[in-house]
């Protein structure tokens, strides 16, 4: 229990481990390792009681989020985890607010969804990303901060803005981007300083 659920280590194949661990009830905190032929796979997890750089700088492949989920934290949860490619299940977590460097300087996932409830995206929640693919805003959606989407570091897709957006609030939102085409709703009736600027 404490390692297949808890901890979440599950043998995928030959050299191939996938980690989806279950945090719940009183517990503070887990960690289980197990010494494969391949190598030491470790997996662990602790309550942080402010929330930030929970991930940070670790070499994760692919995440896989509850759908019971309704935090990410306060900042910084994947900042530079330049490994992370998939985010499974993320869409259907309740999840409403994408923080402050959630993704920011690594992750190049060639697509991503978001979850149907997420209202805000904060400051440098993307900025330095490698999103290869479309990105597709819900229509939940109705704040952008500052550099939300800046510096993609990768040729991308599209970017869908969703209807549920009036007001691009954060400055340099798209800043240094390289994308093919850009959808705006109607509603959107003004954009922030340099939002476009180098794209």
């Amino acid at each position: 229990w404490l390692f297949e659920t808890m901890c979440g280590i599950h043998v995928a194949g030959e050299n191939e481990f996938v980690i989806a661990p279950k945090p719940g009830g009183s517990f503070a905190h887990a960690k289980a390792e197990y010494n494969s032929v391949y190598g030491k796979v470790v997996s662990g997890w602790k309550r942080q009681e402010d929330g930030t750089y929970q991930f940070e700088q670790t070499a994760i492949l692919s995440f896989y989020f509850p759908s019971c989920l309704e935090s990410i934290g306060t900042e910084g949860a994947f900042y530079k985890c330049a490994s992370l490619e998939t985010l499974v299940n993320f869409e259907n977590t309740r999840i409403t607010a994408i923080p402050i460097r959630a993704f920011a300087s690594g992750p190049k996932f060639p697509t991503i969804t978001f979850p149907k409830g997420v209202e805000t995206i904060g400051n440098n929640a993307f900025n330095g990303h490698k999103i290869s693919g479309d990105i597709i805003l819900p229509n939940s959606v109705i704040s952008l901060g500052d550099h939300a989407f800046a510096g993609s570091n990768v040729k991308m897709g599209k970017i869908v803005l969703g209807a549920g957006l009036t007001t691009i609030t954060g400055t340099y939102t798209f800043e240094k981007s390289d994308f093919n085409a850009i959808y705006i709703p109607a509603g959107v009736t003004a954009f922030p300083y340099g939002a476009f600027k180098e794209t």
